[in-house]
């Protein structure tokens, strides 16, 4: 189906529109590559990225000049323009490389820090959740003890029931039970000051720091990135496996790299192309098929030749012009001159 000239011509002008706009998005990658390159974040930063511009540019702009160089028979200019645009492509295609694996491998980095993040806060919950059901359950133990101070009295009555029981005649058995009940009552004064003034501050600690770290973990997202993501499913239909391992990972990365760049580096000089050129309609050659030719030569049969269209000339039909008397002399003394 053929389309309208006009139409040709609003294509054109919308793929110029769209060429434009590609060369800015490229020439800005490549810009930043050229930054980058540069290190400084100065001059020599400007004049990298300047320059990796204008290499976009030139990519884009040389395929027209290499055409018109071939239709013009200026082929050794044509291969000049060639080899430079090529130069200029795979000048780009390094910088589209550069800011792709770099944008794609910082993607990555972030996503595993976040996630290294996110792993340690919910490590630290956990802890401090088992770190808290400990000191409750030694609470848990300690309680029945009572408090320190109720033990002081009972202390000092059994301290001085031994003393009694040793001024009568030295410790025998009831002294030695008096000694035990000590012993005792010691070690739950002890049991009921560590629960006061060890047990329960940290209680009152890991439950303040517990409530802090899960709202640091409730704010906390889990890592995500969209060019690992895509990596991933990439590495799954290369492996057929929906598990691949970190080598297809890698591949999957280098390829999709290579493929983004690519595309950023011929799709401007690709519409460029198109909206320079000339898509007028042509009339089909007559004359025998490429098939029929190649037939011929291999038979060695002669090309029939093909009648050629007959070109039909519209002819006036002729006028009747009325003339007056002197006009008609005129030009019948005219004719006569001219025999």
């Amino acid at each position: 189906m053929a389309i309208a000239a006009k139409n040709i011509d609003s294509l054109k002008k919308q793929t110029l529109y769209l060429a434009i706009g590609s060369l800015v998005v490229s020439a800005a990658m490549t810009a930043t590559a050229g930054w980058a390159f540069g290190a400084d974040g100065g001059v020599e930063s400007f004049k990298w990225a300047a320059f990796m511009v204008m290499i976009t540019i030139g990519a884009c702009i040389l395929p027209n000049f290499i055409t018109l160089a071939f239709n013009a028979g200026r082929t050794l200019i044509a291969v000049l323009f060639l080899l430079v645009a090529g130069g200029c492509m795979v000048a780009e295609f390094s910088g589209h490389l550069m800011v792709v694996a770099g944008h794609r491998r910082g993607e990555a980095q972030t996503e595993m820090i976040q996630n290294t993040r996110y792993d340690d806060i919910r490590a630290n919950v956990g802890a401090l959740q088992k770190q808290l059901a400990e000191a409750e359950e030694k609470f848990k133990v300690q309680a029945p003890y009572g408090t320190p101070d109720s033990y002081e009295d009972r202390i000092k009555t059994a301290q001085a029931k031994i003393e009694l029981e040793g001024s009568r005649g030295g410790c025998k058995d009831r002294c030695l039970a008096l000694k035990t009940e000590l012993a005792k009552l010691t070690e739950g004064r002890a049991i009921a000051r560590d629960r006061v003034t060890v047990t329960e501050p940290e209680i009152k600690r890991l439950t303040a720091a517990l409530a802090e770290a899960r709202a640091e973990s409730a704010k906390t997202p889990k890592g995500h990135s969209l060019a690992v993501n895509q990596t991933d499913v990439i590495a799954r239909i290369m492996s057929v496996n929906l598990n691949p391992d970190g080598t297809t990972k890698g591949f999957a990365e280098l390829w999709l790299g290579v493929f983004l760049a690519l595309v950023a580096t011929l799709f401007p000089a690709a519409t460029f192309f198109a909206a320079q050129q000339d898509w007028t309609p042509v009339p089909k050659p007559t004359g025998p098929s490429l098939f029929a030719r190649i037939r011929a030569w291999w038979t060695g049969q002669a090309l029939a030749e093909t009648p050629k269209p007959e070109t039909i000339v519209k002819r006036e039909p002729p006028k009747l012009v009325l003339l007056d008397p002197r006009s008609a002399a005129q030009h019948l003394r005219g004719l006569g001159q001219c025999a």
